[in-house]
């Protein structure tokens, strides 16, 4: 792919929260909302959101051409891998994953393995280890996230963890628990484009 010498940066933001409805009482079910927001992305629309009240995880892949769309992938579980998702893995690609849940729901297997190998590092391990610390328990809620150039193995992408996630709404609605993450996808002179957090 041939770049344009004038190729845009694109600001992005990665997000993940929960809400619980105040008429459902403190026992009602958390629903989860994960989103990414890619303005001006050049496909239709800006926004690329998942809400999952099973696994709560959110996978997104982008093409290093801003042209093509987004492909969004579904995890049936917390430890097998989106199907289609790992023969995509290479340096054409970004990967962008959210997780917004309960600590007992970590990455955990086949899932975890696939996570380290392309990007992740330090914040899943915390996050998995604060899993296993508590055997069946909860750490409360928490939200991950990570954007990376697949296949670059363990601690070569951008994470993002909070844990417990704060309360970021409350009102006679609901309460809403969570964060955002901004991120730069910058041209990289080579025809493709690179993440970075933005401060």
């Amino acid at each position: 792919m041939t770049q344009a010498k004038d190729a845009p940066t694109y600001q992005c933001l990665l997000g993940g929260s929960f809400f619980q409805n105040a008429s459902g009482g403190p026992n009602a079910p958390i629903t989860s909302y994960n989103s990414l927001f890619l303005p001006g992305d050049g496909s239709n629309g800006n926004e690329y959101a998942g809400n999952q009240t099973y696994n709560m995880q959110f996978w997104v892949l982008l093409d290093q051409n801003p042209d093509n769309a987004p492909q969004q992938f579904v995890a049936p579980d917390a430890q097998t891998v989106p199907a289609g998702l790992a023969a995509l893995m290479n340096s054409q690609h970004l990967l962008v994953t959210c997780l917004c849940a309960t600590s007992n729901l970590a990455p955990s297997g086949a899932l975890y393995d696939f996570m380290m190998a392309n990007g992740s590092g330090a914040a899943l391990t915390t996050l998995e280890s604060l899993n296993a610390s508590l055997a069946c328990g909860t750490g409360g809620l928490c939200v991950y996230g990570m954007i990376s150039i697949p296949g670059q193995g363990p601690n070569s992408g951008i994470e993002w963890f909070i844990n417990p996630a704060p309360v970021t709404y409350a009102a006679a609605s609901g309460t809403a628990w969570g964060g955002q993450f901004p991120f730069v996808l910058m041209p990289d002179g080579a025809g493709g484009y690179v993440p970075f957090a933005q401060l």
